[in-house]
């Protein structure tokens, strides 16, 4: 995982004060960088497929070192339903790339994201996920060298 763009899109447009969510956390790679530039990060993960398993480990082996870090074991949908409307300042898609997830993952979290907050994601170099992205909110207004997408709200 490369997260030089990841970095790039953190410095320009997530705050220390901010609290975001990221959807599809893996192993953590994208979570550790996340969670360096804000105040609280949940992250959301069903790790439901024996084929994650040790992606999960590695997951839980990072967050004695980053306390700012919530490991929510749901689907993206379901912890959604956890957030107020309006309550975040960022969220970082990075879950199930297929065009029907990602707008059901757009869906189910941009009204939870204050105005003038940030909805972003990842691999917007796979056409079903830019197609999403665009066909849900529009034209990002930023993409990254890691193929990451920022859009504002």
């Amino acid at each position: 995982n490369k997260v030089d763009g990841l970095i790039d899109l953190c410095k320009k447009y997530i705050k220390s004060s901010d609290c975001g969510v990221e959807v599809g956390s893996f192993s953590g790679v994208s979570s550790r960088v996340i969670a360096l530039h804000c105040k609280t990060l949940d992250c959301v993960d069903p790790w439901s497929w024996p084929a994650v398993k040790e992606a999960e480990k590695m997951f839980d082996k990072i967050l004695p070192d980053y306390p700012n870090i919530t490991k929510v074991k749901l689907e993206g949908v379901e912890a959604a339903k956890l957030h107020e409307d309006h309550s975040l300042d960022f969220v970082y898609i990075d879950a199930d790339h297929s065009y029907s997830a990602v707008v059901t993952d757009i869906n189910a979290w941009k009204s939870k994201i204050k105005k003038g907050g940030y909805i972003a994601g990842h691999d917007s170099y796979m056409p079903e996920v830019l197609r999403a992205v665009n066909d849900c909110l529009g034209e990002p207004i930023d993409i990254f060298k890691d193929t990451s997408w920022v859009f504002q709200l």
